[in-house]
Order: structure tokens, then sequence, then C-alpha cells
């Protein structure tokens, strides 16, 4: 049996207050914090997959606008809730960023880059509690490298962006560490993002030379795609790569994109099924391997 691992550092959103969700039982169980549990997120996820895979989402009481979204989030606010429980020494919190002006959506939005991230900055800013370096996608791909070592043909694919290439880091020292790949540590890529989380709260973004554009998000993805390197590096006998799908058209973006769903998880589902030993170490935009 092989198994894979896709991650992707998402925010979440607005639309999936608990109070948006019409069906009585997931509300129910989603808002009973104490009693909630892994397991009966799982349940919920399923019996709504089930349900819309039936085209009975509706006729069983789920949302009738927005449904694989709202659910989606819903239960994303729900894991967060149980995470939060069961890890105490760890803060754990789920953001809704706004609705950001951002190449993704073609500035769209209504919010600046800057305001968008002020929310998810300042949670991982908070001092004296926690991680605050790379994002929880380390976490969870370390956690879960043990199972992938069972496997008789594990993947890990790393859902990233082509906004996270080295060639539009301007900060010098960021993109010599991260272009090192023999060189690059996991310790490394954790102090460039600690860097320019310290510089990001003093307001020294543009000053000490990071992107004067999308900042976070492009040291974020730069740094995953790092992240990617060293891990397939340091485990060889594991397929590590990242991708970018493409701007894929989704509720999240009111489908301003221009792929459809489909086809941005080509480039995904490749990697994950690609048979034998498969490539490692590599970026690749949608199907196709590109630079890091």
């Amino acid at each position: 049996m092989g198994y894979s691992l896709s991650t992707s550092s998402n925010t979440n959103s607005s639309i999936v207050l608990f109070q948006l969700i019409s069906h009585e039982n997931a509300k129910k169980e989603l808002t009973n914090v104490d009693g909630l549990t892994v397991e009966k997120v799982d349940e919920l996820v399923e019996e709504f997959l089930e349900d819309y895979k039936e085209d009975l989402d509706e006729t069983k009481g789920w949302p009738a606008n927005f449904a694989p979204y709202i659910v989606s989030k819903a239960a994303l606010n729900g894991y967060t809730r149980v995470m939060a429980r069961n890890y105490p020494h760890i803060l754990i919190n789920a953001v809704c960023p706004g609705y950001v002006k951002t190449d993704i959506n073609y500035n769209s939005g209504i919010l600046t880059v800057e305001q968008g991230a002020k929310g998810p900055v300042m949670l991982a800013l908070v001092p004296g509690h926690g991680p605050s370096g790379l994002f929880y996608i380390k976490l969870v791909t370390e956690e879960l490298i043990p199972l992938l070592q069972l496997s008789e043909s594990p993947r890990i694919v790393n859902i990233s962006a082509t906004m996270g290439k080295l060639k539009l880091m301007s900060h010098e020292n960021a993109k010599k560490e991260l272009t090192n790949v023999d060189g690059l540590t996991v310790e490394k890529v954790d102090e460039l993002v600690e860097e320019f989380l310290e510089d990001y709260k003093e307001d020294l973004v543009e000053t000490k030379g990071w992107p004067a554009n999308l900042a976070p998000y492009i040291v974020s993805k730069a740094a995953l795609n790092g992240y990617t390197r060293v891990m397939a590096r340091n485990y060889p006998h594991i397929p590590i790569n990242a991708v970018c799908p493409g701007y894929v058209k989704t509720d999240l973006n009111y489908n301003s994109g221009i792929l459809t769903v489909e086809q941005g998880a080509k480039g995904p589902v490749m990697l994950a099924l690609v048979p034998g030993r498969g490539p490692s170490g590599l970026f690749y935009s949608q199907m196709e391997v590109s630079t890091f």
C-alpha cells in the first residue's frame, strides 16, 4: 500500500462561521467543543461527501450555496478547536485574513496585502508561547514521516506557488541560503523565516531588503520550497516535491481563476501517483518541472 502527503498553508474564511451551517447535526457536533473529536469531524466530512456524491446535499440540509467550501472550512475550524484542546502547549488558531488584493485574484479584493496579513502575522508573533518559525506544514510532515516510511511507495507533495521562486526573493542573504542546496538545513530555513518575522514586526521589511509586495506570501512559499529540498535530501527513499497547481477557479477566489479544479489537480495528483521511485527534490509548475 502507498501513502502520500500533500500539504498547503491556508488561512480560513469568515464565510464558514458555524451559523452558516444549515445541517443541524453538523452544527450541533461542531459547536460541542468539549465533545468534538477529530473522528467526529472526519465523520461529518465523510457524510457530506457521500451526500454530495449522490446529489443530496441540499435535500439533506447542507448549505445551498458554496457547500463544499463552507463545509470544508467549517471542518477546519472544528479541527482547529480540537487540536487546540489536545495540544495546549501550542497556540493553534484559525484566522480569516479577509478578501485581500493579490495576484491570485487579480487584485479584485478589498483589502491590501498588509491589511490581510495583520491577523496571521500577529498570531505567528504572539510572544512567549510555542513556535513562531516555519509553519505547521513542517510539524505535520515530520509527524507523518514514520507512517510514510512503512509504505512501499511513499510520496510527499507540498502545494506551493511560483511566487516562491528565488528570482522574486530580493533579500540577498535569504536568496543565498535558499540557493545553497547542499548547505541548506531545516534550522537555516527556520532562521530565515524568524528573521523575516522580526523585520515584519518592526516594519523593516523593505528597509532590510525583503520583497516590497506580497512579502509574507513570497517568503513563506520560498521557505516551503527550501524545506522541500532539505527533506528530499534527508529522506532520499521518499520522493518529495513541491508543485504550483496554477491559478485555479475555486469558491475562494470567486471562480476568477483560469484553470478548472480538475486542471489544477493534475500536477499534485501526478506526483502523488507517479509509479516507481519517481523524481524528488524538484519544483513543478502544474505538470512540468520548473526551477526553484
